[in-house]
């Protein structure tokens, strides 16, 4: 009697820890839970500021992308990028996975290291003729917005950049739309 009612608490036990798990499933890395789910249950991201289109700006001067892109297996340390250039400006985004819609918080480790599923890198060449490399700093926010396969539109708000090539600094606000 007794192993049968300790073989019935188990299986209820293991029954309900199951059911709890299939229904209440957990979000995906990347995803907030501050996203607005509108009628057609499409996920909208909403920064807390509005870059014009492939924009960036670096020390007061809005600078333009004229050539955005996603890719996978970027130059350096990204496993996957959302790029773009222009004649004063060279902004890269990288993931070490493929990038969804969601909130991603800035690192500095090189994506090949242990970076999570929400982490992502943010650098630049910014300045035109003597321009230097930037790289965000951590803990900062990205929000990307998946609008189609290999399509996104990512910003980002008062993120901070430094350089180990110069001592100046600047925070910026960048639109990055890939359609």
């Amino acid at each position: 009697m007794k192993k049968t009612i300790i073989a019935s608490t188990l299986l209820l036990f293991v029954t309900v820890f199951t059911l709890s798990q299939c229904s209440d499933p957990k979000p995906e890395p990347g995803i907030s839970a501050e996203l607005n789910e509108t009628e057609n249950d499409t996920v909208i991201i909403n920064p807390p500021c509005h870059p014009d289109t492939n924009t960036v700006l670096y020390n007061g001067s809005k600078l333009s992308h004229y050539y955005t892109n996603f890719g996978e297996k970027g130059v350096l340390y990204h496993n996957y990028e959302i790029r773009g250039n222009g004649s004063q400006s060279d902004l890269r985004i990288g993931f070490k996975y493929v990038p969804e819609t969601g909130k991603y918080i800035t690192t500095t480790n090189p994506v090949t290291f242990d970076v999570k599923k929400n982490e992502c890198t943010v650098s630049g060449t910014f300045g035109g003729t003597f321009s230097f490399h930037y790289m965000a700093a951590a803990r900062d926010t990205v929000y990307v917005q998946k609008i189609g396969e290999g399509k996104y539109i990512a910003d980002f708000c008062g993120l901070e950049f430094s350089s180990s090539q110069t001592t100046f600094t600047f925070s910026s606000d960048a639109n990055l739309t890939v359609d």
